[in-house]
């Protein structure tokens, strides 16, 4: 197994393209931020493959979070765990496919010493047609500039900001808004929940954020967003793709009822005394 270094995702993403889009949904994380990623300085970012026989085995990224694997085979884990530990990078976790990532977890921790404990386990679906399902009260509407900081704290309480930098989250929203990718479920004037889209794929696009505050659950307003979203995705894409929490089943339920069918099973692993 031969591994190479490149400069850039963009350079990384034209020699590895048709292998990562074989299996578009599953690497659709990956796809989506080698294809949207738009900066200068890839100083603290680590972008690799594998090849065997000059043919690709392995693709492996560090943009600024996570290493994230993407392969279908499992003789690459260790000589990949091998060169990851050769290189001395820094990283607060490890994300992929199921088994491969967990296989790969266990080499790293071999290879290392480094102790990587499970920090959740996703599934990731692809809907090709939206589901008639019970309408809540309210519609959908795009997110406004006036949304801002309502939007950023609902995306630090959900838990799924990438860090807590109010400033660089309210970059990433306002962003949204003026792309017309951010959404928000409203009943009588007032937003209940929201949902994005993010990291197109080619023939897909993912839905992201997903999140209702405490008070408004369980009304019907996230899974009613998520459809209308979806609907107005399939009017540009072929189908829509999301990861889910497994530890959520409700979530996971509502999804499939909407249209959504599991494709891969994911996991994220965190490097215990590291910041996510």
């Amino acid at each position: 197994m031969k591994f190479e270094v490149f400069e850039t995702p963009q350079a990384l993403y034209n020699v590895v393209k048709s292998f990562l889009h074989k299996q578009e949904v599953t690497n659709s994380l990956m796809i989506g931020i080698l294809r949207r990623v738009n900066k200068d300085d890839y100083s603290d970012d680590f972008f690799c493959l594998g090849r065997d026989n000059d043919e690709v085995k392995i693709v492996m990224i560090i943009l600024g979070l996570h290493i994230i694997v993407a392969t279908e085979d499992q003789a690459t884990l260790r000589p990949a765990a091998e060169f990851i530990t050769s290189q001395n990078l820094d990283y607060p976790g490890v994300i992929g496919p199921r088994p491969f990532v967990d296989l790969l977890v266990e080499d790293l921790k071999k290879s290392s010493g480094v102790d990587i404990e499970l920090g959740m386990s996703q599934r990731i679906y692809r809907l090709d047609k939206v589901e008639d399902i019970k309408k809540a009260e309210g519609s959908m509407r795009f997110a406004r500039e006036e949304d801002l900081e309502m939007l950023v704290d609902w995306t630090l309480d959900s838990g799924m900001a990438m860090s807590d930098d109010r400033k660089l989250e309210a970059d990433k929203r306002m962003a949204a808004i003026q792309n017309q990718v951010m959404f928000l479920w409203e009943v009588d004037g007032k937003p209940v929940a929201m949902t994005a889209l993010s990291r197109s794929v080619g023939d897909g696009i993912t839905i992201s954020l997903v999140y209702t505050p405490e008070s408004e659950r369980k009304k019907g307003y996230a899974s009613n967003l998520v459809a209308q979203v979806s609907k107005h995705a399939l009017k540009t894409y072929k189908y829509c793709t999301l990861y889910t929490d497994l530890s959520n089943p409700t979530s996971n339920s509502i999804y499939m009822k909407i249209g959504y069918k599991p494709i891969v099973d994911s996991a994220m692993y965190l490097v215990q005394g590291r910041s996510s």
